[in-house]
């Protein structure tokens, strides 16, 4: 019995061991493939409006290979009275499945400078020096810009596509409101 009692010892305590150098194996793979998933380059920086206006904005770049023409590119605007940090999540997870982002506060809100309109010209206009800024990036395949926002960043997506700005997609997260007549 003795023999029998040490040999389902030595096999539990082998099996243990492989267990252990299982989960070592995975825990290397699961820590190399969040590294590799994290390559990219955050930026913070303002940029100026045409109106001396500075706009709070995080961008983040793909790291490895460019692909010919650029990256595909995505700009986050959030919604109402919210900030860049609204998006910056979404933000970070497009770039590491290979596409440059930008996110930023609209005027007035989060950190950035000048006074909110809401739905203005002024925001419109904004959106706008940021696509063409964008568009203009070495990183940045300007034939693939898209915008995805809710709320006040879902109208913002239907300003560019409205008001031919140089997207290819826009995704809102919101509903337009069903117009009700007043007069019936």
């Amino acid at each position: 019995k003795k023999n029998a009692i040490s040999f389902h010892n030595k096999k539990g305590i082998l099996i243990m061991k492989y267990q252990f150098v299982v989960f070592l194996l995975l825990l290397f793979l699961t820590v190399l493939q969040s590294a590799t998933n994290a390559q990219f380059t955050r930026q913070d920086l303002w940029l100026e409006m045409d109106d001396g206006v500075k706009l709070d904005v995080t961008k983040f770049i793909p790291s490895g290979p460019q692909p010919q023409g650029g990256f595909p590119a995505i700009i986050f605007v959030h919604g109402l009275g919210g900030s860049k940090q609204r998006m910056i999540n979404d933000a970070r997870d497009y770039a590491q499945n290979g596409f440059v982002t930008l996110t930023y506060s609209v005027r007035g809100q989060g950190n950035s400078e000048g006074l909110s309109t809401v739905f203005s010209f002024r925001e419109q206009q904004d959106l706008e020096n940021i696509v063409n800024w964008l568009a203009n990036d070495v990183f940045v395949n300007e034939d693939k810009i898209g915008i995805s926002g809710g709320s006040q960043g879902g109208f913002h997506c239907w300003f560019a596509a409205v008001n031919g700005m140089k997207v290819k997609a826009v995704a809102p997260e919101n509903s337009i409101p069903q117009r009700v007549d007043a007069a019936a």
